[in-house]
């Protein structure tokens, strides 16, 4: 007895599309081995780094524009990577990284540069940590903290038509001394204790003169600490920060 095995045309047409059909699964399957493995490195992007003053309105500002310099430096990265970016430089929308732990550093020009006469705000930060993993992107907002402080004068609203001059003295215990107008801020170091002095001559050529101090104990580092005159009381009046 002959066993015959008949094939139909479609049985034929199935064949082939499967054995087509497996082909390019194998294709395919080739080309996604043969690509190059991604995330080897990740991702940091600034979102935006922002320098505040204590007891004021902050002000937000992209990484570089606000005289900021920012320094990215590696931990545990090999070899050591080191960044920096300085005041009006482009930060990249995502810096690519190799994946380890990092710390970032910004600072504005004052920090670096002894001021005399008025000084001038000082932003500082050291030591922000954070981590790349790979094919991670790492949003990273940073706040800058001012580390030194400000000593404003404002004269009341009225006061030319009492005194015809004045003039007002801003000093700390190293021997800095600074005189200031109205509306002028001094900026001073956290470390020391700070005086100052008012004196004015009224329209009847009279002259006086009052001076009161802050002292480190009470001075907290951010802070504008804005000096009046109180016609109640003919003195100096620290306005509450």
């Amino acid at each position: 007895m002959t066993l015959k095995i008949k094939y139909k045309h479609t049985d034929m047409k199935r064949i082939w599309l499967y054995t087509i059909y497996l082909g390019l699964v194998g294709l395919f399957a080739c080309q996604q081995e043969d690509l190059p493995s991604v995330g080897e490195t990740g991702f940091l992007s600034l979102e935006n780094i922002t320098v505040e003053v204590a007891n004021t309105e902050s002000i937000s500002t992209r990484a570089v524009d606000n005289d900021l310099y920012v320094e990215i430096s590696s931990q545990d990265v090999t070899p050591e990577v080191t960044l920096k970016y300085n005041p009006g430089d482009k930060i990249p929308s995502k810096i690519e990284l190799e994946p380890g732990n990092y710390t970032l550093k910004a600072y504005n020009a004052a920090f670096n540069e002894q001021s005399i006469d008025k000084g001038a705000a000082i932003y500082y930060i050291d030591n922000k940590s954070f981590t790349i993993e790979a094919g991670k992107v790492n949003y990273l907002s940073v706040e800058v903290p001012m580390t030194n402080i400000g000593v404003r004068f404002a004269l009341p609203e009225g006061f030319s038509n009492w005194f015809k001059t004045y003039s007002f003295n801003v000093s700390d215990d190293g021997n800095r001394s600074v005189s200031i107008d109205n509306g002028e801020t001094a900026y001073f170091t956290i470390e020391q204790d700070i005086s100052y002095t008012l004196s004015v001559t009224n329209n009847d050529d009279e002259q006086m003169t009052d001076s009161k101090a802050i002292t480190k104990d009470q001075i907290a580092a951010g802070t504008i600490y804005v000096i009046t005159y109180d016609y109640a009381t003919k003195a100096l009046r620290l306005l509450e920060p």
